[in-house]
């Protein structure tokens, strides 16, 4: 039996994050609902719909980000998430 391991390297730079660029960066409209092996329980607000399941951690729920309001596919389902605060009517407004 095989084994799957996660390629991706996460770093956090404080100066990019803090860079008028990171918080100007755009996402693009997505144009369907995620494969379920490719959403994570830490960022997706999708993830209980695109898994059918539910999140393993429910804390993150609360802090989930993707994908950001104006990048979300027709017939999006999730959770707030960080967004939740923000009046639905003014998906417009840049958020961090």
């Amino acid at each position: 039996e095989g084994h799957r391991i996660n390629p991706i390297m996460w770093n956090y730079n404080m100066k990019y994050r803090s860079s008028l660029a990171y918080r100007m960066r755009t996402f693009a409209r997505e144009r369907q609902s995620p494969d379920p092996r490719c959403v994570s329980f830490t960022h997706d607000r999708d993830y209980e719909v695109v898994r059918g399941e539910p999140r393993p951690e429910a804390r993150f729920a609360r802090t989930a980000w993707c994908p950001p309001l104006q990048a979300e596919y027709d017939g999006f389902e999730g959770v707030p998430g960080k967004y939740g605060a923000i009046d639905p009517m003014h998906r417009d407004l840049p958020f961090d």
